[in-house]
């Protein structure tokens, strides 16, 4: 009699099972991608075409109010900034890959984990890039690190960012390594906290949220590092879901899934590949980045 395939076994042939998880594994790396810019209802993301049109609104001014007389009307000039869905990234397995996790279904999680961990470095990647477009900047190369990190904390307040808002800062190792060693924040009796020592975490310093990311951007040699501070509206992530017809053809299987925080939309595509007689398995998202606001974004340059 014939072995019965078991449900985890069926699972490794299920395009929804690998987007799910795949979507899981990038929802718990996203880091300071989760507190970007991004309007899952925006009319703009459900048209079609590759360009995005989206709106920023214009800067009101309070009026002084005299007794008797009619209010003052106000319509500021609103700024059309376009956005281009130009980033589609895809990661195929290789058929060796694929039969393993068919082979052995455990490896199911590790295999998906490793797709979501290229997709998100690669979406980090393109983010970290726009240090380019700051409209500030600030030179950490010497110095005290937290007097340096005022300084940009000053320079956004100038340049009127919210005082609201949950300013972020995206460092590179080096950063963190100066933070961690830094006796402001090592030193429980002056920081009030062993976060430090215990985890080596630095948390919330200055009214930013830092996260640790060892892709930051390089110029020059020896190279300086640019690593971003600024308020999440500053910046804006823009993604779509791919189309589902390719069963409608009779070439493969699809699915997708969205993840609710950011909008990103991963496809799964199953197919068979008759050239090589073997299973393929393609996922693959799409996506645009762009700067908001560059007053509201400063470069914090510094060295290794």
């Amino acid at each position: 009699m014939a072995d019965i395939a078991t449900t985890t076994e069926l699972d490794a042939r299920i395009p929804e099972v690998w987007a799910n998880m795949v979507l899981d594994y990038l929802s718990d790396s996203m880091g300071f991608i989760k507190r970007l810019d991004f309007d899952p209802d925006a009319d703009e993301i459900q048209q079609y075409g590759d360009t995005i049109n989206i709106t920023a609104p214009g800067t009101f001014t309070a009026q002084d109010k005299t007794e008797n007389a009619a209010v003052t009307l106000q319509k500021p000039s609103d700024t059309k900034i376009s956005l281009v869905l130009n980033k589609w990234k895809e990661v195929t397995l290789s058929q060796s890959d694929l039969s393993r996790v068919f082979a052995k279904p455990k490896l199911l999680p590790k295999v998906t984990k490793g797709m979501a961990n290229a997709l998100i470095a690669q979406v980090a990647g393109d983010l970290v890039s726009l240090y380019s477009s700051a409209g500030l900047s600030v030179d950490a190369t010497s110095g005290d690190v937290i007097e340096k990190i005022n300084e940009a904390r000053r320079k956004l307040v100038t340049s009127q960012t919210p005082m609201s808002a949950d300013r972020v800062g995206v460092m590179s190792e080096y950063i963190i390594e100066d933070l961690l060693n830094n006796s402001k924040l090592n030193d429980a009796s002056k920081s009030g906290s062993t976060a430090v020592l215990r985890e080596g975490s630095v948390g919330r310093v200055s009214g930013f949220d830092f996260y640790e990311y060892q892709g930051v951007k390089t110029s020059g040699s020896p190279a300086t590092y640019h690593s971003m501070m600024f308020n999440p509206d500053a910046i804006l992530l823009v993604t779509r879901a791919l189309p589902l017809d390719a069963e409608e053809m009779g070439g493969a299987r699809q699915s997708a899934v969205t993840d609710p925080e950011t909008g990103l939309t991963v496809r799964i595509t199953m197919s068979y590949q008759a050239g090589f007689l073997a299973p393929q398995i393609t996922c693959d998202i799409l996506y645009g980045v762009k700067v908001l606001r560059a007053n509201q974004i400063v470069d914090f340059q510094h060295n290794a």
